[in-house]
Parts: C-alpha cells; sequence; structure tokens
C-alpha cells in the first residue's frame, strides 16, 4: 500500500532497493527515532510501519517470492 499509494505516485520511487532518498531505520531504534530525523530537517517525512510476522515471513518463504525492501 505504500508503495502503490504514496512512493510511487507522489514522491515518483520506482525501486526502493536503490533510490537513495529511501533509508532503514531498524526497529530497535523506534519511532523517536524517526521523529528526530525529521525535527532535525535531515528527512522530509518517515513512515513506521508494523514488523513482519513469522507467520507473514513463512507465506511469503512458501510462495517462492520476495518481500519488498
Amino acid at each position: 500500500v505504500l508503495t502503490e499509494r504514496v512512493l510511487d505516485p507522489l514522491l515518483g520511487i520506482k525501486d526502493q532497493r536503490s533510490d537513495p532518498r529511501i533509508d532503514f531505520v531498524g526497529g530497535v531504534k523506534g519511532p523517536d527515532k524517526l521523529a528526530a530525523m525529521v525535527d532535525s530537517g535531515e528527512w522530509a517525512v518517515a513512515f513506521w510501519l508494523s514488523p513482519t510476522t513469522v507467520e507473514q515471513l513463512m507465506a511469503v518463504s512458501d510462495a517462492d517470492t520476495v518481500m519488498p525492501p
């Protein structure tokens, strides 16, 4: 949903793996780290996503597909 409704149509981000505007902050740092990056002006926007469950990961693996970054 994020890719189809925001990243691609609004921001023109076609490939999340190679676009230099995309960064990843692991869940250990939490939403406070994301807010600090936006508040400092280093980032324009941040998205906090729910972690992938083991069941979701297994379903992707069983379907022999890959997950987005």
